[in-house]
């Protein structure tokens, strides 16, 4: 199998195998690859190897592999933010401040590049645990980034860190304040940042995203409301079923806790007749699964 091939099916079980996926991505071909591919590669191996098996000396090792073997790849900007990122978690600071500097100088925008390059971190070091460190560094960057001129593919980078730190948040059930604070804030950024760069899909996923955030809070009618809102995206711009039948989950959850069954049971009923209508045994899976935490069933 190819690296494009492999990094393209590795995301799929990278979580539940991800022994068996660095296995794959250190004896794979990583000749001549692509400058894409290289991006591509390493983004996925600094989160498997570093992140998910929590093993930051071999995904240094590994980033220091495909950059041998590709050297005309090593010093473009994208690229030594990863080798950044698997140089600052293996504690090779000295080594981290060249890889930072190596992406700066050559970009065209200074400050997107810095965004970026601190953002990429702050994932890395919740994706290790590191939850504090994290949120504080991106707590910053959203703050950075809401007063100023920073290119579509910086706030783009930024919604999808947030995005994916708040539903890391999510999985893990905060308890604590401080914990569930950060969750609204991150998902609250990642709504502010989708709206400027991306589709009516991305802002009404940011929706349900809220929607699930104020719920984990206690703040049933927030939650509520932004359940309600992403339908309404939805409704005035065409038809997302899947994400609908979800939306609707949360808004009977909402309804229930705000102690109105019948809007509850009726959210519940639309979700279902939805879900009746899917093929893909996963989707199935996953829908029951989320439905069945609903206290009222």
């Amino acid at each position: 199998m190819n690296i494009t091939d492999l990094v393209a099916r590795g995301w799929s079980y990278h979580e539940t195998e991800s022994e068996r996926l660095a296995e794959e991505l250190e004896s794979s071909n990583i000749a001549e690859m692509s400058v894409a591919d290289v991006a591509q590669c390493l983004k996925l191996s600094n989160h498997t190897i570093g992140e998910h098996l929590g093993d930051w000396s071999r995904a240094r090792k590994f980033v220091q592999s495909v950059l041998a073997a590709n050297p005309s790849s090593s010093k473009l900007s994208n690229i030594a933010c990863y080798r950044y990122v698997a140089d600052y978690m293996d504690k090779h600071h000295y080594a981290a401040v060249r890889a930072e500097l190596d992406a700066l100088s050559v970009s065209e925008h200074v400050l997107g590049t810095y965004v970026v390059l601190k953002s990429m971190l702050a994932a890395a070091l919740v994706g290790s645990g590191l939850w504090d460190k994290g949120f504080e560094i991106l707590h910053t960057l959203n703050q950075m980034a809401s007063t100023s001129e920073l290119p579509e593919s910086t706030i783009r980078s930024l919604a999808i860190t947030n995005n994916n730190v708040a539903n890391d948040l999510l999985a893990a059930d905060p308890q604590n304040s401080t914990d569930r604070k950060a969750l609204l804030d991150c998902a609250n950024a990642a709504f502010q940042f989708w709206k400027m760069c991306g589709t009516w899909v991305n802002e009404e996923r940011a929706l349900y995203l809220l929607s699930l955030a104020y719920a984990c809070s206690g703040d049933l009618d927030r939650s509520l409301a932004h359940a309600k809102a992403a339908l309404r995206v939805i409704q005035s711009n065409g038809e997302e079923l899947i994400d609908e039948a979800f939306i609707r989950l949360a808004a009977a959850k909402a309804y229930h806790g705000l102690a109105d069954i019948e809007s509850a049971h009726r959210e519940l009923e639309q979700s279902d007749k939805i879900s009746e209508e899917w093929s893909d045994d996963a989707l199935t899976e996953e829908y029951q699964s989320v439905r069945s935490k609903l206290a009222f069933i």
